[in-house]
């Protein structure tokens, strides 16, 4: 998969899920495998599976999230942000991330929070810069 062949990876990924169906870590790989293809509606019920059979899976909640967003399903997308959150409160990208989910629900000042524990967890990520940035412009907010 790092390797860039994303067939034979979904191909092996799917032989592993095969073999070891209550395996979080070969739904996970899979689920990845459809995602990096770019394939979220089969991501989607992968990363599912994965949570249902490892509820503190970080990255099958992050990545469930950020589908969900992309379906504009904001309230389901906040809830794997959180719930990526209970498991590791400083995860930069599920920091990030909620506070786009809760500004696309027009929470600009709870967005804002976000973003900046994602900068106090690693200074140098630039979406959250960006995303501060630019929310500072479009309300006029400093901080």
């Amino acid at each position: 998969q790092r390797a860039g062949q994303k067939d034979d990876a979904l191909a092996q990924w799917q032989a592993a899920v095969q073999k070891f169906p209550s395996s979080a870590a070969a739904h996970r790989g899979l689920a990845n495998a459809y995602y990096d293809a770019g394939d979220h509606d089969n991501a989607l019920p992968e990363y599912l599976k994965t949570i249902g059979l490892n509820a503190d899976d970080l990255e099958a909640h992050n990545n469930a999230g950020l589908i969900y967003m992309r379906r504009n399903n904001l309230t389901e997308a906040v809830v794997h942000f959180r719930a990526a959150l209970k498991i590791a409160p400083s995860y930069v990208y599920a920091l990030n991330n909620l506070g786009v989910a809760l500004e696309k629900q027009g929470n600009a000042e709870s967005a804002l929070k976000y973003y900046q524990k994602a900068l106090e967890a690693r200074p140098d990520y630039a979406p959250a810069q960006k995303n501060i940035e630019r929310l500072q412009k479009q309300t006029g907010a400093t901080g």
